[in-house]
């Protein structure tokens, strides 16, 4: 527990919450790092996903305007096949599809971690809004278990009754802190 104390008006200041509350810090914390965790992982696949999709288009891009692939099948005459358009938007969307889906669940996940690690009044709305998503992520398909059972724990923590009343007393206690300090 760290503690100030203030020298001149004799208060002592703790930023650590009162005791009937004191027992959610560590399922807050974990449902933050989860979440941080998580993010992360939806970034890197997110990027990859997307960069995998452009280097697919730009390759049959320069392959269509070569007229093709050519190819020989089994000692024979050269073959070339063709592609059209339609194969390039199909095989650049199964790559960025889900790489896409994966930066836009990001935003959330990366926001309800460090509302949840700051331990912010607003921590529970962007936790359940996590939570929500990372149980909805089929389109991370290997990491799936990972997302689901962040989302349910993340669920979980957030919808227990005294999640709220941990939160709005630790903001009561950043709030003293400020005031004592001079900052708030």
């Amino acid at each position: 527990m760290t503690q100030w104390r203030e020298a001149d008006r004799g208060v002592l200041l703790s930023y650590q919450t009162p005791v009937p509350y004191g027992k959610n810090r560590t399922p807050v914390l974990l449902a933050g790092v989860f979440n941080a965790i998580l993010g992360g992982l939806n970034l890197l696949g997110g990027v990859g996903g997307v960069a995998l999709a452009v280097l697919v288009w730009f390759t049959l891009a320069s392959e269509m305007a070569a007229g093709g692939v050519t190819t020989t099948y089994a000692g024979g005459p050269p073959t070339t096949m063709p592609f059209t358009g339609p194969q390039r938007w199909l095989v650049a969307g199964v790559y960025g599809g889900p790489g896409l889906l994966c930066l836009v669940a990001t935003i959330p996940q990366m926001l309800a971690g460090i509302q949840l690690l700051r331990r912010r009044p607003s921590a529970k709305v962007w936790g359940i809004i996590a939570g929500i998503t990372s149980c909805c992520q089929l389109w991370l398909s290997c990491f799936y278990p990972i997302a689901l059972a962040c989302g349910v724990y993340t669920l979980v923590v957030c919808f227990m009754p005294s999640t709220a009343c941990y939160l709005a007393a630790e903001e009561q206690v950043r709030q003293q802190f400020m005031a004592a300090q001079g900052r708030g």
